[in-house]
């Protein structure tokens, strides 16, 4: 029986280094690749829907147009913008006292509120497309 000798200096040949030095960096650069990829298709997304909620929020408009302070007090809110509001809150004080689903171009709400308002009250007005109005009880 032959002895094998431990020390030598047999390894994988040059060509087989150089071969697997050529696919682990095609590998990495794939890599690299599909990791830019997506991150930029993600970056361009989230700025396109930046973009759309701007423009939507500069067609977008409401505003209260008169308040009638005896009880129940009322609150006419018209949509002054050019597309139809949804989602529409109404605040006074910082505090939200009612809700409306949607209002259409030009269309008026009369909201009911069952407290009384004062003088110095404010009364805020927000919607889903960021239009908003303040309005305070002189």
């Amino acid at each position: 029986m032959q002895k094998r000798n431990l020390t030598s200096n047999e390894s994988i040949s040059q060509v087989i280094a150089t071969l697997l030095l050529v696919l682990l960096a095609i590998s990495l650069g794939i890599s690299l690749y599909h990791f830019y990829s997506s991150v930029k298709e993600e970056t361009e997304a989230s700025a396109g829907a930046t973009v759309k909620q701007d423009i939507t929020g500069l067609t977008a408009g409401v505003k209260v147009i008169r308040v009638d302070p005896s009880s129940p007090a009322k609150i006419y809110i018209q949509n002054t913008g050019g597309r139809t509001l949804h989602n529409i809150k109404v605040y006074i004080n910082y505090t939200e006292v009612g809700e409306n689903n949607t209002l259409d171009v030009s269309s008026l709400w009369v909201f009911t509120y069952n407290g009384n308002l004062n003088s110095g009250d404010v009364i805020y007005i927000t919607t889903i497309e960021r239009a908003s109005d303040r309005y305070e009880l002189q």
